[in-house]
């Protein structure tokens, strides 16, 4: 009878890459389109609403723009050590979390300095990669010690 504890099996690592997609930038250009319209059809001066019209535009614009230049990124999770590579660094803090129905991943920029962070809608995320993301430890967790959960309920 083979004697083979639980904890001694190696878990793969589990691979993601992540590119911008062009519907959420379509989508911000949307919502800035609607935004314009909504200021067009209030009682809004005529003097304001020239300038009141550009600015929900332009912010629309930007954001797709930035949304449009993020990078790909590739991440690699590895249950087992507790441990991801993000972009072809390891990284030892990251914290998973749900907002909304969306997946948060958090980690520390390369330089030490402020956090990166990557939503994820999760029906664009393959099945098995979304269950490695939930079953995510929570000690990877920077926040553990503080009472926040790393993990997705």
């Amino acid at each position: 009878m083979p004697s083979s504890s639980r904890s001694s099996t190696r878990l793969p690592p589990c691979r993601l890459e992540w590119r911008p997609q062009p519907a959420v930038s379509a989508a911000l250009l949307l919502l800035g389109l609607l935004a314009m319209l909504s200021l067009v059809l209030s009682d809004l001066p005529r003097p304001w609403l020239n300038r009141a019209v550009c600015l929900p535009g332009l912010l629309a614009v930007l954001q797709a723009l930035r949304w449009q230049r993020q990078p790909a990124r590739h991440f690699i999770f590895d249950r087992s050590n507790g441990r991801a590579c993000i972009d072809g660094q390891w990284q030892q803090r990251l914290r998973i979390s749900q907002r909304c129905g969306l997946l948060v991943l958090h980690w520390r920029r390369p330089t030490g300095r402020g956090w990166q962070q990557c939503v994820l809608l999760p029906a664009w995320v393959p099945g098995p990669v979304l269950s490695e993301l939930r079953q995510w430890p929570q000690s990877v967790s920077p926040f553990h010690k503080r009472g926040r959960s790393g993990t997705i309920a």
